[in-house]
């Protein structure tokens, strides 16, 4: 039986083929580095714009935000909304368990502690439930309301979604604490103070 023998290239000419893989990623990273460069800018103002459109559509006539330091369990960030540099109110993001699970929600309060908008900012109720939770025409009936809003029953009510009562109940709730957290910053009970204005 023959043997077969292999024959080595001498390591130049291995390196050699190499090289264009080589160039190929350089190029390839630098072209990369280029293109997030020239877009980071424009992605960043996008987003900051939409989410003041986010914040003004739950806090109509305001036209700056400020975020502000506190210690809260109930909230996961809050914004003082201002008209003419006055303080109109307050932009609450909580997040609720829902039926799928976690529903975040952004809130508008008023320095009066009313309800000026409520907006579903992401959740995992089924596609239907979900999608009816997020309409104006469940999420209005919460505009003007203030204290403890209830589902259904009661005084300071909203009518549940049909078939999604807690998915109504969660969203209520994510209101509620919204309503809470503005409460107690205008009783000092939660001591804020500026961070910076969007």
């Amino acid at each position: 039986m023959a043997r077969r023998s292999r024959t080595r290239l001498p390591l130049g000419p291995a390196l050699l083929r190499a090289v264009p893989a080589v160039v190929l990623c350089v190029v390839l990273v630098l072209a990369l580095t280029v293109l997030n460069a020239l877009t980071a800018g424009p992605i960043q103002q996008g987003r900051t714009q939409r989410e003041l459109a986010q914040l003004q559509t739950v806090m109509p006539g305001a036209d700056s935000f400020s975020e502000t330091w506190f210690d809260h369990s109930k909230a996961d960030s809050v914004l003082a909304a201002f008209s003419d540099l006055e303080l109109v109110g307050y932009c609450v993001t909580v997040t609720t368990q829902g039926f799928g699970g976690p529903m975040q929600l952004l809130v508008g309060v008023d320095a009066g502690g009313s309800v000026t908008g409520v907006m579903l900012l992401s959740h995992r109720e089924t596609g239907e439930m979900g999608a009816l939770a997020g309409e104006q025409e469940f999420l209005g009936q919460f505009i003007g309301k203030s204290g403890t809003v209830r589902v259904e029953r009661g005084t300071n009510a909203i009518e549940a979604i049909s078939g999604a009562t807690t998915t109504s109940r969660s969203v209520t709730e994510g209101v509620n604490a919204a309503l809470a957290v503005v409460t107690e910053i205008q009783s000092g009970e939660v001591q804020v103070g500026e961070e910076g204005t969007v």
